[in-house]
């Protein structure tokens, strides 16, 4: 079996979510949606780290070293899907950084640290036990809605009007 003809499956997973990221670098695609792209990306890298990342450390644990169909033993694996990663983690970073919030605070959105909230915001949201989950159509009042980001606390005001910054 020639292991040059496959490719490693873990590798090649790692550049269908990189689809999902151009997704997100798209302009031609909704503001909403490329935020969408991005969080659907980070979800499958989630998955991706608890199942596949960890079944190759498992193997290299136990000592199952043996070479794969596609040429690369499980260390050769995570060295290459660690550098791919980063890759793909510093394109993520720079296209919300220098592309989506900017986009987003052009509309009016923005990011609301915990501390930043007016005390009736938080009272909603703690009344309403939201918090470490998005809630689309948890309403502030009849103009606003508010999206909970799960890592770090951040919430994010969002204006009513969304619908010419999402697919209809």
């Amino acid at each position: 079996m020639e292991s040059n003809i496959y490719l490693n499956r873990e590798l090649s997973w790692l550049e269908f979510n990189r689809r999902v990221l151009e997704e997100a670098q798209d302009e031609n695609v909704p503001l909403l949606e490329r935020v969408k792209f991005l969080a659907i990306f980070s979800s499958n890298l989630d998955e991706f780290f608890m199942v596949r990342v960890a079944r190759l450390k498992r193997q290299i644990r136990d000592g199952i070293e043996g070479i794969g169909p596609d040429g690369l033993t499980a260390t050769e694996a995570l060295t290459a899907i660690s550098r791919r990663v980063h890759e793909l983690t510093e394109e993520q970073h720079l296209c919300f950084l220098n592309t989506i919030l900017p986009q987003l605070t052009a509309e009016d959105i923005h990011l609301v640290r915990p501390e930043e909230m007016s005390r009736e915001l938080g009272i909603v949201l703690q009344t309403n036990r939201i918090s470490h989950a998005a809630f689309p159509n948890a309403l502030l009042d009849a103009h606003e809605q508010c999206f909970v980001a799960p890592p770090g606390d951040t919430k994010v005001r969002v204006p009513g009007d969304t619908d010419r910054m999402s697919r209809k």
